[in-house]
């Protein structure tokens, strides 16, 4: 994978579970979320993208934050950042 595209799949995926984080406060703060952010956090560590600098400080945040919170799941239906989390690992050639 070029650097472009992983710069770009990067891009998106810290925008559209930036976008679940900020605007969902019942995402935000379920376990599901959380574990998706996890695995996320993860996959970023072997890109050396700029963007994924970016992405690892804010995923790190947001899993500081959940520290020492009850974690609870919505058990919903579809899961809202989990469609996010795979295109990326789609646009980088793996597989969930």
């Amino acid at each position: 994978m070029g650097d472009a595209a992983a710069e770009a799949a990067v891009t998106e995926l810290l925008r559209a579970l930036g976008d679940v984080h900020d605007t969902i406060p019942r995402c935000a703060s379920c376990w599901n979320f959380l574990a998706v952010v996890s695995r996320a956090r993860r996959e970023l560590d072997g890109l050396e993208a700029p963007a994924a600098g970016v992405a690892r400080a804010r995923l790190d945040a947001w899993l500081a934050e959940a520290e020492g919170r009850l974690k609870t799941t919505n058990r919903c239906e579809v899961c809202v950042p989990a469609g996010p989390f795979e295109r990326f690992l789609q646009a980088l050639g793996r597989s969930a």
